[in-house]
């Protein structure tokens, strides 16, 4: 049985209870005796052949023939013309006994179309004194009754048992003379019966002939007689088909001929419907036996409307009549004997009610074979409702079995087709599935609605329609094939009946919790009213939805819900049950502590604005905008002030606290007066050590009760609330507020609201600040004073200078923090490891200074920077009055860079034997100008700590010969700027060995040199002493390269010999071949798996240009360019540079090789126009 799929139990048991019913498959009219015959085809449907068997040989015969049925691509041609093709025409078999019943009575059996004589003949004597007497007879029958008929000659080869000779003789000679002698007797049989029977009538023989002889079609095939055999079934069939379709135009000839004289009496008085119909019908049955379906269709539909246009009315209502206990109404809606129906239709015994019946079935029969369910399904759309009609107008009947009957029917109909089609059905047959069932539960809804009935006599899933389970299951799969169909919106509406089934069920059941498919459907049902925009469908799908949602415990779902419905437009005008429902459950969801997922700020957009901030009043305008489509009232909404510590004050420079220094400062009652003593400097510094401890601590905010009705103000918050808040739909509330002020620095970062029993918060979106401070603010300042760069490794003197200006400072506590430094060294108990120091300031009114020194990173860390962070707490007065002291702070920020004053960018020298010409390139540092004197230079050599520029040199290996610096005036630089410092030594030649004392010299020098700072305002000839600092050159002093190991590469023009006074100038235009040939060095120079290669180098580069191969691997010791000049004049010859490379991937690790490394000539060539 076919369930749709996601079908519950229910909805299964109802359909498995749902019977076939066996009148929808009965095609047409059968001969008894056809049930009985084992002849006939797998369908019922198909045209007769009656077949009398003389000799026994049918059942030799029929194997074969069946083998080649049914009959195909028979084109046919109605009465209008009309050329139709039977693909596959069955034929079904029916035995009629020879030589006595129907033959001795002369009584024809005309349910066949073809009547077939089968004979067996062996020789011709039995056919002169038996077979031609019979067979004449019959033939004259045939012709008295204009009966199509057809005589099968099948001779089986007895005869060839008698042949003496078969045993002498091979077996294949043997069966080849016996089928030659008796073919000669079976031959003059079939032709004598052709001369005797022939019909003079028509053109087409009708004797045909199979021959089966014993090694033929029985035992074996005789050789080369398999081909005659084929073509004679071949003849056979097209006989048989000819005379059929013969037969069938006669009958149809002769239906049509009868109905037309039968409808022309239809106007007169009296006329017989029952003889139209049994006519009519009998050819809708003979179409049906041909397979030409629409046709036989055609001719129902035509009796259908026919018998209810006939003008009988009076008649027809006092023949209404059925009793309650009738098949239709208590077994299943289609249970009529179709056989004794026609049989009252033909003696005009048959109640309307059955003719309508029995016309519906016998067209719901021909679509079920036309394989066409919708067609089944539309009908069964028109019939129910006029059959129900038709029903009800019977008095005797209760009003429930009418009801019963059309829900049945409907539901019968459905399951008899979803049984033949596929589970996967498409579009359309869900739609007309759904349709059905539509019919079905509005029949089911009247049924449910009117009061049960007993009835002992009907079937138990008759019975049981009358429920609302049966309702509900109906409904479900309605809406199941709706949605198959792609009909959202009903199968929305459907479902969502379902879910209103369900959830009234778990009511009446004692206030049970529904199932899980009520909110889906619920929900696709909403979704498709808000899609459709049908409001007044929607809300109470909302409504239901929701309390479905809060009864199941899924209180976020039923928020998002709430929210939903309450964002629409269409909420404006019902929404004050959905209100109550938010309210109850986030009311049940702060009693559960669930936290529900609502973005408050997407519902209430708040925006706080501070019009005035002083010691007088605090006021603020709070406006909230509710982007609802409803009109909500808050019950309580606080605006939050967090009070933030100094710590957390990078934008501002000081800050007055609001307690006074009373509350630190130690007091006595003296003779009934409050009279304050001065307390020591110690006393004070405990005291502002204990305020900046809780000054640093982090604050944390309470809330008040949200009942508070006035604004308050403590130390750590200020909160201005509002009693209710009522917000319009979809529109701004402003609102004035006014607070409690008090000294200090606040930040409101969030509206808290509550709303019902459930608070929540408004963050904004951005903090909104403003500061209380007193009338008189404290004009203390802290500065730093250090040095604009810092050196590595070096300690360097900082300064903290306070200066009181206006104010008289109590005393106070000043905290330094380093970042990126060693640490601080003070004389009073820090080491160059604490990154933190303290420094108690004095009462004073004059400015304090103290110095710490600060000690940077080493060399290796001289790109980096050092921070200062200074941080002052301290008491204070006007110095005009001390009647009110306050705290306070300063604090203030300094950076600093640690990098070198001077570095060595570059190291140049030039070898010219033993002497070596120094050049040193030397950078100030980027932050500030330095005052250096050249003459000033020493040249200290690292392995004796001697300076070179001084003193006489022991060693003759390494001296200096010149010193142009001591020549130079002071140079004044400034930052970034360059200067050069140039020497000539006297140095070994490369083939000398020298000593181990001195071989390191070679390989570093230090140049120390002595700055003063050049700063702004400052004479730098006056200045302090210059301090010294060292360079460091290393790599000073480059080796030469022995010849051996050196690439030699020789250039020369190919068109022009080398030497430029005799050779022609070169033309600009003209491309020039050079050689180079390339002489590698005696030691190895490369690995041994990588390769040389050559190309232009990068001075060459801007005066050539190259054809061909820009870079070449050297695998000989000659390669050649193609290069042409790219400017007029005096120009280098091209000169090269070499590269090694992996030999098995070019593309990476490439190596150039040291230009000292390689020796080529520098000569020019001159190019000219051309």
């Amino acid at each position: 049985m076919a369930v749709p799929p996601d079908d519950g139990r229910k909805a299964a048991t109802l359909y498995e209870s749902i019977p076939l019913v066996p009148q929808l498959k009965n095609y047409g009219y059968t001969p008894s005796s056809m049930a009985e015959n084992a002849y006939t085809s797998d369908r019922t449907n198909g045209v007769c052949v009656n077949y009398e068997d003389h000799g026994g040989v049918w059942q030799f015969l029929y194997p074969s023939l069946s083998q080649r049925l049914p009959l195909r691509g028979i084109v046919w041609k109605n009465h209008l013309q009309t050329n139709k093709t039977i693909d596959r025409l069955h034929v079904n078999f029916q035995h009629i006994p020879s030589g006595g019943g129907a033959a001795d009575t002369g009584v024809l059996d005309t349910s066949g179309l073809v009547f077939l004589f089968v004979v067996k003949c062996e020789d011709m004597e039995t056919y002169k004194t038996k077979i031609k007497p019979v067979l004449s007879a019959w033939v004259d029958r045939m012709t008295l009754h204009h009966n199509e008929w057809l005589v099968l000659y099948v001779p089986l080869g007895t005869q060839a048992t008698a042949a003496p000779a078969s045993a002498s003789r091979g077996l294949t000679s043997a069966f080849s003379q016996t089928f030659r002698d008796s073919s000669k007797v079976y031959r003059k049989i079939f032709e004598r019966m052709k001369i005797d029977f022939a019909d003079k009538t028509v053109k087409m023989d009708r004797i045909c002939k199979i021959e089966v002889l014993e090694g033929n079609s029985v035992v074996g095939g005789v050789p080369g007689q398999q081909q005659q055999h084929e073509s004679q079934w071949s003849e056979v069939l097209i006989k048989l088909k000819t005379c059929i379709m013969d037969a069938f135009d006669t009958r149809c000839a002769e239906y049509e001929e009868q109905l037309r004289h039968l409808d022309g009496k239809r106007a007169l008085s009296g006329w017989d419907f029952s003889s139209f119909l049994q006519v009519k019908e009998s050819l809708a049955l003979l179409y049906i036996q041909a397979t030409l379906f629409d046709d036989a269709i055609r001719h129902y539909d035509e009796l259908e409307a026919i018998y209810t246009s006939v003008d009988v009315p009076s008649a027809t209502s006092r023949r209404l009549h059925m009793d309650k206990s009738d098949p239709i109404l208590t077994a299943t809606p289609f249970d009529i004997d179709m056989t004794s129906v026609r049989m009252n239709i033909a003696v005009n015994a048959a109640s309307p009610l059955y003719i309508r019946l029995y016309l519906f079935c016998r067209q719901v029969a021909i679509s079920y074979l036309m394989d066409a369910h919708g067609d089944v399904c539309t009908r069964g759309l028109d019939f129910i409702p006029q059959f129900l009609a038709m029903l009800q107008q019977i008095d005797d009947l209760p009003p429930t079995l009418p009801l019963q009957w059309a829900v049945g029917a409907a539901l019968a109909l459905c399951v008899s087709c979803e049984h033949e089609v596929d589970r996967d059905h498409g579009e359309a047959m869900a739609k007309h599935f759904g349709e059905l069932l539509y019919l079905a539960r509005r029949h089911c809804k009247a049924l449910v609605a009117l009061p049960t009935t007993a009835s002992s006599s009907s079937s138990s899933w008759y019975h049981s329609l009358q429920s609302p389970d049966v309702l509900n299951d109906i409904t479900h799969l309605a809406s199941v094939q709706f949605a198959r169909a792609g009909r959202a919106r009903f199968a929305a509406f459907l479902g969502g009946q379902c879910a209103r089934h369900a959830i009234a069920a778990a009511a009446t059941a004692g206030g049970g919790i529904p199932d899980d498919t009520c909110c889906p459907r619920l929900l696709t049902q909403m979704q498709q009213y808000e899609k459709d925009q049908w409001w007044a469908l929607m809300y109470p799908t909302v409504d239901a939805l929701i309390a479905t949602e809060i009864r199941r415990g899924h209180l976020e779902e039923a928020i998002d819900l709430c929210i939903h419905w309450m964002k629409l437009d269409a909420a404006r005008d019902v929404w004050a049950t959905v209100f109550a429902m938010w309210v109850d459950a986030l009311a049940q969801a702060a009693a559960q502590d669930v936290v529900v997922p609502v973005v408050w700020t997407h519902l209430f957009e708040p925006t706080v604005v501070v019009t005035q901030a002083s010691l007088a009043s605090v006021q603020l305008q709070l406006t909230l905008k509710n982007t609802l489509g409803v009109a909500i009232v808050l019950d309580h909404v606080d605006v939050l002030f967090d009070q933030t510590s100094q710590r957390q004050l990078h934008s501002m420079t000081s800050m007055d606290d609001c307690l006074s220094l009373e509350s630190l400062v130690p007091s006595e009652v003296e003779g009934g007066t409050h009279s304050r003593m001065r307390a020591t400097t110690a006393a004070t510094m405990t005291n502002i050590d204990d305020f900046t401890a809780s000054l640093n601590h982090e604050a944390t905010c309470t809330d008040l009760p949200p009942a508070t009705p006035t604004p308050t103000a403590t130390n750590k918050s200020m909160v201005i609330s509002l009693a209710e808040c009522a917000l319009a739909a979809r529109d701004h509330a402003r609102f004035d507020l006014k607070g409690v002020p008090c000294v200090g620095h606040f930040v409101c970062h969030r509206v808290n609201c509550r709303l019902g029993a459930y608070a929540f918060s408004l963050p904004l979106d951005e903090p909104v600040a403003f500061d209380i401070e007193h009338a008189y603010k404290s004009t203390m300042a802290v500065t730093v004073e250090c040095a604009p760069l810092l050196l590595p490794s070096a300690a360097t003197p900082l300064v903290v200078v306070v200066d009181p200006k206006d104010d008289a400072l109590l005393g106070g506590r000043v905290v330094l923090r380093c970042r990126g430094a060693r640490g601080f060294d003070h004389p009073t108990g820090g080491d160059d490891t604490t990154q933190e120091i303290a420094l108690q300031v004095p009462p004073t009114t004059s400015i304090w200074r103290a110095e710490v020194k600060l000690t940077s990173g080493s060399a290796d860390d001289a790109t980096g920077r050092v921070d200062v962070d200074v941080e002052c707490h301290y008491a204070f007065t006007h110095a005009s009055t001390a009647v009110l002291r306050r705290l306070a702070c300063q604090t203030c920020h300094v950076t600093r860079p640690v990098a070198p004053p001077v570095e060595a960018a570059a190291v140049s020298t030039k070898r010219v034997g033993d002497r070596a010409f120094v050049q040193i390139q030397l950078r100030c540092n980027d932050v500030m100008g330095l005052y250096i004197d050249p003459a000033a230079y020493e040249l200290i050599c690292p392995s004796t700590g001697v300076n070179l520029l001084n003193e006489a040199v022991v060693e003759t290996e390494l001296r200096v010969l010149a010193n142009p610096n001591a020549q130079l005036q002071p140079l004044t630089l400034l930052p970034s700027s360059t200067w050069y410092a140039c020497f000539v030594l006297q140095v070994p030649r490369d083939d000398v060995a020298l000593p181990e004392a001195t071989s390191g010299d070679h390989e570093e020098l230090t140049l120390r040199l002595f700055y003063k700072t050049a700063l702004d305002g400052t004479d730098v000839a006056t200045a302090a002493a210059a301090v010294a600092y060292d360079v460091r050159l290393r790599d000073w002093l480059p080796r030469s390269v022995p010849t051996d190991a050196m690439f030699h590469l020789t250039t020369r023009m190919l068109e022009n010999a080398l030497s430029t006074s005799s050779s022609p100038p070169i033309r600009r235009s003209q491309w020039v071949d050079f050689a180079v040939d390339v002489t590698p060095p005696k030691q190895s120079y490369a690995h041994e798996k990588r390769e040389t290669w050559i190309a232009l180098d990068a001075s060459s580069a801007r005066y050539w240009i190259c054809a061909g191969p820009a870079v070449q691997c050297l695998r000989s010791d000659h390669v050649q360019f193609r290069l042409r000049p790219l400017h007029l004049g005096r120009l280098p010859l091209p000169s090269f540079m070499l590269t090694t490379r992996p030999c098995v991937d070019a593309r990476y690790e490439v190596c150039p090789v040291d230009a000292s490394h390689v020796q080529q000539a520098k000569t020019h060539v001159v190019v000219v126009v051309g």
